[in-house]
């Protein structure tokens, strides 16, 4: 992305952090006196109410000590829909698909991927493909 081959992509850890990801959030959270003194010094002089980011301090220490999420706490939600769609399980393994936006150089995208055997990475373009099934479609049916 940050040199240009593609805009952005889509992955199952946006949804669902490993349970690393959300400790380390967790533990980058500031404890509620700190906050505390933050959000005065920062409100000083501003037109807000005097307890109206009680809530805010509130959730955030709720945050710091939460337990960790799960697929499970998902259930039912388009979370989970989403999560599901990115995830397929493999007998023993998991198979994550990482959907690519706005892609620009697709050839540099499959040649950085190329050696990295150990992740097992596979790149489809879904344009191609569907050409390619498309055209072998066509010319058979031409064909007979």
């Amino acid at each position: 992305m940050q040199q240009g081959a593609l805009a952005g992509f889509d992955s199952p850890a946006l949804y669902l952090p490993s349970y690393a990801t959300q400790r380390a959030r967790q533990a980058a959270l500031p404890d509620s006196e700190i906050l505390s003194v933050n959000l005065q010094q920062a409100l000083r002089g501003l037109p807000f109410r005097p307890n109206l980011f009680e809530p805010f301090l509130r959730d955030v220490a709720l945050a710091k000590t939460q337990a960790l999420l799960g697929r499970a706490d998902l259930h039912g939600t388009n979370l989970a829909l989403k999560l599901d769609s990115l995830l397929v399980q493999r007998g023993s393994g998991w198979m994550a698909m990482l959907p690519l936006r706005g892609v620009v150089q697709p050839e540099r995208i499959a040649r950085e991927i190329t050696p990295l055997p150990q992740a097992q990475i596979v790149l489809l373009d879904l344009k191609r493909e569907s050409n390619r099934l498309y055209q072998t479609y066509l010319h058979d049916a031409i064909k007979l």
